[in-house]
C-alpha cells in the first residue's frame, strides 16, 4: 500500500492529498482532497482537456462560476465541464475540507500542482506565488492547462514560448523529477492471472 502524498501552498492556504493518480486509476480520473484555510482561495480560471468536480464534504464549499458565486452544502456538488469559469475560496473563519475530481485523470496537472507548491516552499516565487524564473513559469503554464482571465491571461503567449525554451534546456525534467511526488507512485497491483 502506498502512502497518500499532501502538499502545501501556503499562498493559496491550501493542502493537497493525492487519495488517487491518474497512474493508480488506469487515466480514468484522479481525485484529491483539499483542506482550504480561511482566507484561502484560487484565482478564476479553466481547463481545457478535463471535468473538475467538486463535492463539499464537512463545511459548505465556496465557490466562483461564470453564473456567480454558489455555496455547496456538505454532499452537494458541482462540475466545471472543460471552458467553464471556475474558483473556490473560504471566506469563513474555519478550514473547509472537499473533495476533487479530475476527469478524465491528467498526470500533467498533477505534477503541475506538485511543481507549483514545491516552488512556493523552496521560495522560487514572488509573494503572490508568481515564478520569479520565466523558464518555470513556461513550466507551469505547459503542465497545468490552466487558462486564467484578465492579467495572467494576457501572459500565456510570454509564458508558452517560455514552456518551450524550458523543455529544450532540461529546466521541466530538472523540476518534474525534484517535485514529481506522484511519479513514485506505481499503479495497483493486478489481481489478474
Amino acid at each position: 500500500m502506498t502512502d497518500l502524498i499532501s502538499i502545501e501552498n501556503p499562498k493559496n492556504k491550501d493542502t493537497v492529498t493525492f487519495l488517487a493518480t491518474g497512474r493508480q486509476t488506469g487515466g480514468e480520473r484522479t481525485v484529491l482532497e483539499v483542506v482550504l484555510a480561511p482566507g484561502g482561495r484560487n484565482a478564476l480560471h479553466y481547463h481545457t482537456t478535463f471535468a473538475e468536480h467538486f463535492i463539499a464534504l464537512d463545511q459548505p464549499l465556496q465557490l466562483a462560476t461564470r453564473d456567480g458565486d454558489i455555496t455547496l452544502a456538505p454532499g452537494e456538488s458541482f462540475t466545471a465541464q472543460p471552458m467553464v469559469l471556475h474558483a473556490f475560496f473560504n471566506d469563513r473563519d474555519h478550514p473547509v475540507r472537499f473533495r476533487v475530481e479530475l476527469r478524465p485523470a491528467n498526470e500533467s496537472f498533477e505534477l503541475f500542482l506538485q511543481v507549483a507548491y514545491g516552488l512556493i516552499n523552496d521560495t522560487f516565487t514572488l509573494p503572490g506565488g508568481f515564478p520569479i524564473n520565466p523558464l518555470y513559469l513556461g513550466v507551469l503554464s505547459r503542465l497545468g492547462d490552466t487558462r486564467y482571465r484578465g492579467i495572467l491571461g494576457a501572459m500565456m503567449p510570454i509564458a508558452s514560448l517560455m514552456a518551450r525554451i524550458a523543455k529544450a534546456v532540461g529546466t521541466e525534467r530538472r523540476l518534474v523529477e525534484k517535485y514529481g511526488q506522484t511519479l513514485m507512485i506505481s499503479p495497483p497491483e493486478s489481481t489478474d492471472s
